[in-house]
Protein backbone atom coordinates (compact mmCIF):
# COMPACT_ATOMS: atom_id res chain seq x y z
CA UNK A 1 0.00 0.00 0.00
CA UNK A 2 1.07 3.53 -0.69
CA UNK A 3 -0.03 4.99 2.65
CA UNK A 4 0.02 3.83 6.25
CA UNK A 5 -2.93 4.78 8.46
CA UNK A 6 -2.18 6.14 11.94
CA UNK A 7 -5.14 6.67 14.26
CA UNK A 8 -4.83 9.64 16.59
CA UNK A 9 -7.47 10.05 19.29
CA UNK A 10 -8.14 13.17 21.32
CA UNK A 11 -9.73 12.74 24.75
CA UNK A 12 -12.35 15.06 26.24
CA UNK A 13 -9.47 16.59 28.25
CA UNK A 14 -7.58 17.43 25.04
CA UNK A 15 -4.92 14.73 25.40
CA UNK A 16 -3.66 13.31 22.09
CA UNK A 17 -2.85 9.61 21.70
CA UNK A 18 -1.76 7.38 18.87
CA UNK A 19 -3.96 4.30 19.08
CA UNK A 20 -2.80 1.01 17.58
CA UNK A 21 -5.47 -1.30 19.00
CA UNK A 22 -8.66 -2.84 17.69
CA UNK A 23 -10.79 -0.30 15.80
CA UNK A 24 -13.94 -1.64 17.51
CA UNK A 25 -12.63 0.01 20.69
CA UNK A 26 -12.79 3.40 19.00
CA UNK A 27 -16.50 3.14 18.27
CA UNK A 28 -17.28 1.94 21.80
CA UNK A 29 -15.06 4.59 23.41
CA UNK A 30 -13.03 1.90 25.19
CA UNK A 31 -9.83 2.86 23.34
CA UNK A 32 -9.18 5.41 26.11
CA UNK A 33 -8.55 2.54 28.56
CA UNK A 34 -6.41 0.51 26.17
CA UNK A 35 -2.72 -0.20 26.74
CA UNK A 36 -2.26 0.27 23.00
CA UNK A 37 -2.33 4.05 23.13
CA UNK A 38 0.70 6.31 23.27
CA UNK A 39 0.84 10.03 24.11
CA UNK A 40 1.46 12.13 21.00
CA UNK A 41 3.29 15.44 20.99
CA UNK A 42 3.04 17.94 18.16
CA UNK A 43 5.92 19.84 16.64
CA UNK A 44 4.65 22.93 14.81
CA UNK A 45 8.22 23.61 13.66
CA UNK A 46 8.57 20.34 11.75
CA UNK A 47 4.94 19.31 11.25
CA UNK A 48 5.63 16.02 13.00
CA UNK A 49 3.60 13.96 15.44
CA UNK A 50 5.99 12.44 17.96
CA UNK A 51 5.33 9.55 20.32
CA UNK A 52 7.28 6.98 22.30
CA UNK A 53 6.72 3.26 21.95
CA UNK A 54 8.72 0.54 23.70
CA UNK A 55 11.32 3.12 24.76
CA UNK A 56 11.83 4.35 21.20
CA UNK A 57 10.95 7.86 20.00
CA UNK A 58 8.99 7.76 16.76
CA UNK A 59 8.23 10.75 14.52
CA UNK A 60 5.46 10.76 11.95
CA UNK A 61 5.14 13.34 9.21
CA UNK A 62 1.57 12.94 7.94
CA UNK A 63 0.88 13.34 4.23
CA UNK A 64 -2.72 14.27 4.97
CA UNK A 65 -5.09 14.37 7.94
CA UNK A 66 -8.69 13.15 7.97
CA UNK A 67 -10.17 14.88 11.03
CA UNK A 68 -13.20 12.82 12.04
CA UNK A 69 -14.22 14.81 15.09
CA UNK A 70 -17.31 16.40 16.59
CA UNK A 71 -17.83 19.51 18.66
CA UNK A 72 -15.49 22.09 20.13
CA UNK A 73 -11.87 21.99 18.99
CA UNK A 74 -12.84 19.87 15.99
CA UNK A 75 -15.70 21.26 13.98
CA UNK A 76 -15.02 24.84 15.01
CA UNK A 77 -11.89 25.24 12.84
CA UNK A 78 -9.28 25.07 15.59
CA UNK A 79 -7.98 21.62 14.66
CA UNK A 80 -7.79 22.59 10.99
CA UNK A 81 -5.96 25.78 11.99
CA UNK A 82 -3.43 23.72 13.93
CA UNK A 83 -2.85 21.47 10.92
CA UNK A 84 -2.42 24.60 8.76
CA UNK A 85 0.25 25.93 11.15
CA UNK A 86 2.02 22.56 11.07
CA UNK A 87 1.92 22.42 7.27
CA UNK A 88 -0.21 19.24 7.25
CA UNK A 89 -2.70 18.96 4.41
CA UNK A 90 -6.20 18.22 5.61
CA UNK A 91 -9.54 17.22 4.12
CA UNK A 92 -12.62 19.27 4.89
CA UNK A 93 -13.38 22.94 5.03
CA UNK A 94 -10.93 25.71 5.90
CA UNK A 95 -10.36 26.84 9.48
CA UNK A 96 -12.29 30.02 8.73
CA UNK A 97 -15.31 28.17 7.30
CA UNK A 98 -15.33 25.81 10.29
CA UNK A 99 -15.25 28.71 12.74
CA UNK A 100 -18.07 30.58 11.01
CA UNK A 101 -20.41 27.63 10.47
CA UNK A 102 -19.90 26.27 13.98
CA UNK A 103 -21.43 29.54 15.20
CA UNK A 104 -25.04 29.07 14.10
CA UNK A 105 -26.03 32.66 14.86
CA UNK A 106 -23.21 34.09 12.74
CA UNK A 107 -24.00 31.60 9.95
CA UNK A 108 -27.63 32.77 9.84
CA UNK A 109 -26.58 36.44 9.78
CA UNK A 110 -24.18 35.81 6.90
CA UNK A 111 -26.84 33.84 4.99
CA UNK A 112 -29.33 36.68 5.46
CA UNK A 113 -26.76 39.24 4.29
CA UNK A 114 -26.39 37.21 1.07
CA UNK A 115 -30.15 37.07 0.49
CA UNK A 116 -30.55 33.45 1.59
CA UNK A 117 -33.78 32.74 3.47
CA UNK A 118 -33.46 31.32 6.97
CA UNK A 119 -36.11 30.41 9.52
CA UNK A 120 -37.03 32.84 12.29
CA UNK A 121 -34.43 32.81 15.05
CA UNK A 122 -32.98 34.71 17.94
CA UNK A 123 -29.75 34.27 19.82
CA UNK A 124 -29.59 33.39 23.49
CA UNK A 125 -26.14 34.25 24.74
CA UNK A 126 -24.94 34.19 28.33
CA UNK A 127 -28.34 33.88 29.95
CA UNK A 128 -28.60 33.21 33.64
CA UNK A 129 -32.13 31.83 33.94
CA UNK A 130 -34.39 34.13 35.92
CA UNK A 131 -31.83 36.91 36.20
CA UNK A 132 -33.65 39.16 33.78
CA UNK A 133 -30.36 39.82 31.95
CA UNK A 134 -31.93 38.72 28.68
CA UNK A 135 -35.13 37.17 29.92
CA UNK A 136 -36.48 34.58 32.24
CA UNK A 137 -36.94 30.91 31.44
CA UNK A 138 -40.66 31.41 30.85
CA UNK A 139 -40.01 34.37 28.52
CA UNK A 140 -37.68 32.25 26.44
CA UNK A 141 -40.13 29.35 26.45
CA UNK A 142 -43.07 31.55 25.45
CA UNK A 143 -41.16 33.48 22.80
CA UNK A 144 -39.42 30.61 21.11
CA UNK A 145 -40.39 27.08 21.95
CA UNK A 146 -44.16 27.53 21.85
CA UNK A 147 -43.88 29.41 18.54
CA UNK A 148 -41.72 26.69 17.02
CA UNK A 149 -44.04 24.02 18.37
CA UNK A 150 -47.02 25.64 16.67
CA UNK A 151 -45.08 26.19 13.45
CA UNK A 152 -44.36 22.47 13.45
CA UNK A 153 -48.01 21.56 13.95
CA UNK A 154 -49.53 23.79 11.29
Amino acid sequence: EKFELHKIGITENGEWYLFSGDEALIESGEWIYSKEKYPVFLSPNTGELIYERNGRKISLKPDIAFPIVHGDYGEDGRLRGLFDIMGIRCIGCSAEAGAVTFNKHLTKLIALSKGIDVCDFFCINGIIAGSGAVGTEIDIFDAFFIKVFFYCLF
